[in-house]
């Protein structure tokens, strides 16, 4: 089974399998991308760029999301606002930028690029 940066690619895989096909194609996309690593966890599937940590899809919510380090590394606020996504707090140290619903996917798929300089 082959692996991706010390994940195994069949639980990844697997995670993949259970997502629309447009965010199924994507994540394909990224997990193939040298300067992405992406990993499946129990509710998320997660996304680093470059070794930091970026965001990734809460498959529980159905709720794209950019972690507040990413966005402040790399100026995203902006990126992310005029894209629809909101700051949102749980608890009294994580924040995060979130959006769900029709069109979440490419507006997380834009943001990112923008940010990160690089076309995904």
């Amino acid at each position: 089974m082959q692996k991706h940066d010390g994940i195994d690619a069949g639980d990844l895989d697997a995670a993949i399998l259970g997502l629309s096909q447009p965010d199924a194609h994507f994540f394909r996309i990224l997990r193939d991308h040298p300067d992405f690593q992406c990993a499946a966890l129990t509710m998320q599937l997660t996304l680093h760029f470059r070794g930091d940590k970026l965001g990734g899809l809460n498959r529980k919510l159905g709720e794209w999301y950019v972690s507040r380090l990413f966005v402040a590394r790399h100026d995203g606020v902006r990126a992310l606002e005029s894209r629809g996504f909101r700051r949102k707090q749980t608890g009294k140290t994580h924040i995060y930028w979130a959006r769900s619903g029709a069109g979440s996917m490419t507006a997380f798929r834009e943001a990112i690029s923008e940010m990160a300089g690089v076309e995904v």
